[in-house]
């Protein structure tokens, strides 16, 4: 979808790394496995990944050693469908510093091994917030386009979490990218489930939003 957005003008050139935090690259059936395989993701991601990929092909990244990547930060998005829209929110949690654009799809920090550690008390918008903040960033550092489909399994931890974040409306506004003060959206497609068909139309709804915000860099 992302070439075709392309290809049809409606998303700027850029470089789409497809990745896996698998480490057999074959795909798992056991949400437990994935989830302990999470935690240690984003180091590869920001040792290896990132760093392999902008100093092979040309990108807004001057140098690819920490400080050519934070300085480029404005220019990265990070996404991902269920176990990989768990993953875009840790590294929201984690990696502010290498991105500025998250697209979470039908995956939520209620997903994760601090999540079912503590399932009475957890609080996804305030540990996002308290993650975000920690790292040194504000609510003007970021811009957050959450999705899930309404037939998708994955719609009431998602919501759960836009709840939570909500409750913070100071830090995460929700609505529409072209008003004053968004930093957050929320995309529901109908008739949409937990499958590539809802995944794609995911991507093709919010990737330009994403690219139309970066334009104005």
């Amino acid at each position: 979808s992302s070439d075709l957005l392309i290809e049809d003008g409606k998303v700027r050139p850029m470089l789409v790394v497809s990745m896996t935090y698998y480490d057999d690259n074959e795909d798992e059936e056991t949400s437990d496995y994935d989830m302990a395989i999470l935690n240690s993701f984003g180091k590869e991601l920001r040792n290896d990944i990132i760093p392999f990929v902008e100093s092979k092909y040309s990108t807004y990244a001057k140098t690819t050693d920490h400080e050519g990547l934070k300085a480029s930060r404005n220019h990265r998005i990070m996404g991902g469908f269920s176990m990989g829209g768990v993953a875009t929110n840790l590294q929201m949690k984690e990696s502010m510093d290498y991105f500025k654009y998250y697209m979470p799809i039908s995956g939520s920090l209620y997903w994760t091994t601090d999540a079912y550690a503590n399932r009475s008390s957890y609080n996804a918008g305030k540990a996002l917030q308290d993650a975000i903040t920690a790292q040194g960033y504000t609510r003007d550092d970021f811009f957050f386009y959450m999705s899930t489909g309404t037939e998708d399994f994955a719609k009431s931890t998602v919501e759960k979490q836009i709840e939570s974040m909500n409750k913070l409306n100071d830090f995460f506004t929700f609505g529409k990218p072209s008003e004053e003060g968004v930093n957050c959206c929320y995309g529901l497609g109908v008739g949409e489930g937990h499958n590539a068909h809802g995944r794609e139309t995911a991507i093709y709804n919010a990737l330009p939003v994403l690219s139309a915000l970066i334009g104005r860099e």
